[in-house]
C-alpha cells in the first residue's frame, strides 16, 4: 500500500466519484452509492469491506484501495 493522489466529486449522500491516479499515468475510477463501492473501470470485480470510518476496495485480484469516508462526503 501506498499514498496516491485522487480526485472526487461528491454527489451527496455518500454517492461519489473517485479517481485515483497511480504510478505509471494510470488513473482508476471508482464510483460510490450510499457510501458503498458499486463499480470501477477496472478489470474485475469489486468488493469492498467496511472497518470503521475505512472503505477497503478491491478490483479484481490485483488492486486494493483503502478510502476514508471523508472523502466521499467532501470532509
Amino acid at each position: 500500500m501506498q499514498s496516491c493522489r485522487f480526485g472526487v466529486i461528491c454527489q451527496g449522500s455518500g454517492n461519489a466519484t473517485v479517481t485515483v491516479f497511480l504510478p505509471g499515468d494510470v488513473e482508476r475510477t471508482i464510483r460510490f452509492a450510499a457510501g458503498q463501492a458499486t463499480s470501477s473501470d477496472g478489470a474485475g470485480a469489486v468488493s469492498t469491506e467496511k472497518a470503521g470510518d475505512l472503505n477497503k476496495v478491491k478490483i479484481g485480484t490485483d488492486e486494493r484501495f483503502e478510502i476514508p469516508d471523508a472523502v466521499l462526503v467532501g470532509g
